[in-house]
Parts: C-alpha cells; structure tokens; sequence
C-alpha cells in the first residue's frame, strides 16, 4: 500500500450514518480522525472504498504501517 492511496476519496461512518466530519475526506484523513478519538470508541468508525469496507480492526492495522507514517508526516 504506497502512501498516495491515502489521498483517495472515502465515504466515512458513524454506527452507520455518514459523518459530517469532512464533505469529502480521504482515507488518510479518515484514519487519522478515528485515531483521534477515544480508543474505546474506534468500533464506532467505518470507512468505505470503492475496495470495500475497512472495520475499526483494519484502521487500527493500516494506521500501523508505514506507508500510513509517511503520508501522516506529510503535509496533510
């Protein structure tokens, strides 16, 4: 997973409403937002790509990579 994917546009949610968290926010941003909430609240979180659904399981996982490293010590 190379860094620029983060800037790929999602549809982000909240128990299954969409969140008004950003009109468009891409994937990076989406990450970065659940990881700011409280840890016991990241189940809440869902995000969807044209790939699919990523749980709180797989945020967690992807905010642990590198590539996610790189593109959070960008300028985002």
């Amino acid at each position: 997973m190379g860094s620029r994917c983060f800037d790929s546009p999602v549809l982000f949610m909240k128990l299954g409403i969409t969140s008004n968290h950003d009109e468009n926010p891409t994937l990076g941003e989406a990450i970065a937002h659940v990881l700011e909430q409280p840890s016991d609240e990241h189940y809440l979180f869902d995000i969807i790509t044209e790939d699919g659904l990523i749980n709180h399981a797989c945020i967690r996982e992807i905010a642990r990579t590198e590539a996610f490293a790189h593109w959070r010590n960008q300028d985002h």
